[in-house]
């Protein structure tokens, strides 16, 4: 329960510092804001654990399996994106990705410690979507 109550104080953080969060017009700006937003969470959920690899998913090897995926997940993920589908699988523990859920959260929150190591955590927050959209790109060359 603690690690939930530390992601709901990520996202509350994550609110008060964006303060005005973009006008998401099209499905491909709500899928990086959603995928960012909860990378954020995570990061945040992480760092009040004082533990940068803890998932609270990480249930019957869901985090071994994360890692094993990463590039494909990444890849399908950012293939949604440039396509503008939908990525709500992703996320939600009713949702599944090849049998397995909340797939989002761990690819939003590695991008996101990827983003941190570039841009100081306050930059990272009041980053444009155009810009998030470039630096995922970047982040998928990383990868």
């Amino acid at each position: 329960m603690i690690a939930l109550i530390y992601h709901e104080i990520g996202h509350i953080w994550h609110d008060h510092i964006v303060e005005n969060s973009p006008q998401l017009d099209t499905q491909w700006e709500h899928s990086l804001w959603q995928l960012y937003r909860e990378g954020m969470a995570m990061y945040c959920e992480q760092l009040l654990y004082n533990d940068h690899s803890f998932y609270h998913q990480d249930i019957n090897g869901w985090l071994i399996w994360c890692k094993e995926n990463k590039k494909q997940l990444i890849k399908e993920y950012k293939l949604r994106v440039d396509k503008n589908e939908d990525t709500q699988e992703f996320f939600g523990d009713w949702h599944s990705y090849k049998g397995h859920s909340d797939i989002g959260y761990y690819i939003g929150c590695e991008f996101v410690k990827w983003l941190i190591a570039k841009y100081s955590i306050v930059e990272s927050c009041h980053m444009d979507m155009k810009s998030m959209l470039y630096e995922l790109e970047e982040y998928m060359i990383a990868e």
